[in-house]
């Protein structure tokens, strides 16, 4: 919903002098480049004055559907990477998701409350970082190498948008519908479950997580809180979070308490540094940080200018 005193706010900003006061008496007049989009739930509290100023465009999501989005992700963003058999090819299996949105939502319990059409665009989101972070070429090569990596692409995107949400109860059930709804995209080996396997995309087909776990080595002047010791989970967690990181798009990691995920959220993006030019700010949160002490940890980031 809309927070009355904050919206109010703003409306200096939507005005066309785009003119923005903080709390703290600083006036930031944005350029003419700089749009300002509100994605609401409702509109209850926001007053005529603000209404006004903005162009109010309503979407039911249950009338919307996830559709529609992945259309437009397909028509600007990946349509420069693929070509119009691939495209089509495409098309008919984003048919397959349908299925296991219902399935998800009848049979398995998630960690983390989701809509479809977040899962939807994990999905477009993951496919396109791994096309772009591979260089993976879906227009020259021959027609039945382009048709194999996609199926072997959106297969691997599916299991991680789709079912990377589920619990560890629901891995199973979700195991069993996977191997059976990509049957006709990929082969994966009969054992385990579909969330051991990766890519090889030279032999296009599903190799284990294990052939990529690397040998620790013992550095005795690394302190004890900074050890990683590399197991499946570290590869291919690791794996996900460079390769959305690489392409500039957020990543989360849910799970219960002391599962190490802030040790592989650190290690994969530290090892990433350089290669993507990052600078890595942490934050920490708990059941009591409020508001305003998360402002002032970002503002302690920040350099005025």
């Amino acid at each position: 919903p809309v927070d009355t005193l904050w919206i109010e706010s703003m409306n200096s900003v939507l005005d066309d002098s785009k003119l923005l006061c903080l709390d703290n008496g600083v006036r930031i007049k944005l350029p003419d480049t700089v749009r300002m989009m509100f994605e609401v739930m409702d509109l209850s509290v926001a007053s005529p004055a603000t209404t006004s100023r903005c162009g109010m465009v309503f979407m039911n999501p249950e009338e919307l559907g996830w559709m529609p989005p992945c259309t437009t992700w397909m028509n600007a963003e990946l349509a420069p990477y693929i070509s119009p058999e691939g495209r089509t090819l495409l098309d008919e299996l984003f048919l397959l998701i349908q299925k296991g949105l219902d399935f998800l939502r009848k049979e398995c319990k998630m960690m983390v409350q989701t809509v479809e059409a977040n899962l939807t665009a994990s999905l477009c989101d993951l496919f396109l970082a791994l096309v772009k972070s591979h260089e993976i070429d879906l227009i020259n090569q021959d027609p039945t190498i382009v048709a194999e990596t996609i199926k072997l692409v959106f297969a691997f995107s599916y299991v991680w948008s789709i079912g990377g949400n589920v619990n560890q109860a629901s891995q199973e059930k979700f195991d069993n519908y996977a191997r059976e709804a990509l049957e006709s995209c990929a082969f994966f080996p009969p054992f385990g479950m579909v969330f051991d396997f990766q890519m090889d995309l030279a032999a296009r087909k599903f190799i284990p997580w294990e052939q990529s776990v690397p040998d620790y080595k013992y550095i005795p002047e690394e302190p004890f809180f900074q050890i990683l010791v590399p197991t499946i989970d570290t590869v291919r967690y690791s794996y996900i979070i460079k390769t959305l990181v690489q392409v500039r798009k957020p990543c989360l990691l849910n799970g219960v308490s002391g599962t190490g995920k802030s040790v592989i959220m650190n290690a994969a993006l530290f090892d990433s540094v350089d290669d993507l030019n990052l600078q890595i700010i942490g934050l920490q949160f708990s059941a009591q940080t409020s508001s305003a002490r998360t402002q002032e940890s970002l503002e302690a980031k920040l350099k005025v200018k």
